[in-house]
């Protein structure tokens, strides 16, 4: 059965194979296989919270690029941060004068 695991590098670490190279908002790495043999490195099995931020976060990295400079991950996941930010994105826009 696939694990998905949260870990968090000390200086010196090497991250394990199987590392998917996505790093969480508190500095967290993803590791997903079938069998965590690196007991030296700081981590846990994901929780179901974690595992619906981290499916999240795949989301929000298929937005085009350039989207983050206007919406947040943290206005991304939440629902109603999200619909405010894009109302005021739409007011800017919908300001601006063409020449």
């Amino acid at each position: 059965m696939t694990e998905y695991r949260r870990f968090y590098l000390s200086p010196g670490q090497s991250a394990p194979e199987g590392t998917t190279g996505m790093a969480m908002p508190d500095g967290g790495i993803v590791w997903t296989g079938d069998n965590w043999t690196h007991n030296e490195i700081t981590n846990h099995i994901m929780t179901q919270e974690e595992l619906d931020e981290y499916d999240l976060l795949l989301d929000y990295m298929k937005l085009p690029e350039g989207a983050d400079q206007f919406i947040s991950f943290e206005q991304f996941k939440d629902a109603d941060l999200f619909e405010a930010r894009k109302a005021e994105l739409k007011t800017i826009i919908d300001g601006l004068v063409r020449s």
